[in-house]
């Protein structure tokens, strides 16, 4: 069941790095679950930077967590090709939210 599997699964691999220099830790299996965070500070102002650094690092990731989006309570998600977006809904100043 879920729970066993729960209690079963680890993180094989968390790393820190600068975009150009993650492909040296990419060793991941078919099965991995690929997740990039990014503390993007406004996504209005900064989606493209972070466009830069999905290309740099030429992964296809399953989860992008983006923090800090600065967003507004009527504010339109940008769409990324292949990807749902989902949004924080409770936004407690400027600086929150997650995307």
């Amino acid at each position: 069941d879920i729970i066993s599997e729960i209690d079963e699964t680890g993180v094989s691999k968390a790393v820190r790095c600068l975009p150009e220099q993650c492909s040296t830790y990419f060793n991941w299996s078919e099965n991995s679950l690929k997740i990039i965070h990014q503390n993007i500070r406004s996504i209005q102002k900064n989606l493209d930077q972070l466009l830069v650094i999905l290309e740099i690092t030429k992964q296809e990731y399953d989860i992008i967590v983006l923090t800090e989006c600065w967003l507004e309570s009527v504010s339109n998600l940008p769409i990324l090709d292949g990807y749902a977006s989902f949004r924080s809904n409770k936004i407690k100043n400027k600086n929150d939210g997650v995307v």
